[in-house]
Parts: structure tokens; C-alpha cells; sequence
């Protein structure tokens, strides 16, 4: 994969400052698929909780494509079925 960071608009879940990241990131995921505006999500992170955190809402949201990628350090990727 290649992503264009350029073209993209990051969210900073630490400016909420809640006590986990996971718990951060559950609340901006939250605020987009509520909007109804997507069809589809997909999270590359490296902490499998905030993947866990965005896999949570798909019952929420039966309608919506959930994938999830856990990088490693060395930059590799694997998708993950949850």
C-alpha cells in the first residue's frame, strides 16, 4: 500500500485527552460514521486496541465495510479479521 499523506486530513485523537488512545480514537470514529457519509472504514494502526475500538462499532453499524491492518515496526502490514 502507498498512502498519500498530502491528501489526507488527520484526526489527532490525543488533543482529547482521554486516558486511552483506544478510547480517544472510539470517539472521532464514532463522530464520522454517525454522519452516515461512508460505506466503507478502514484503520492501519499499530496498537490492535484501537483496531478492536473501530471493530466494536460494527454491530452500530451493520451497513458499513470495517477492515483493520496492524502495522508492524519494520512496516509491514496484516489485515486483520476481527
Amino acid at each position: 500500500f502507498e498512502i498519500d499523506i498530502d491528501q489526507l486530513y488527520v484526526e489527532r485523537a490525543g488533543n482529547l485527552k482521554m486516558k486511552t488512545a483506544a478510547k480517544s480514537k472510539l470517539i472521532i470514529f464514532e463522530e464520522y460514521l454517525s454522519s452516515k457519509k461512508y460505506k466503507s472504514v478502514t484503520i492501519f494502526d499499530d496498537a490492535i486496541s484501537n483496531i478492536n475500538a473501530l471493530f466494536s462499532l460494527q454491530g452500530k453499524y451493520p451497513d458499513i465495510d470495517f477492515k483493520g491492518y496492524l502495522a508492524n515496526p519494520s512496516g509491514d502490514i496484516k489485515l486483520l479479521n476481527i
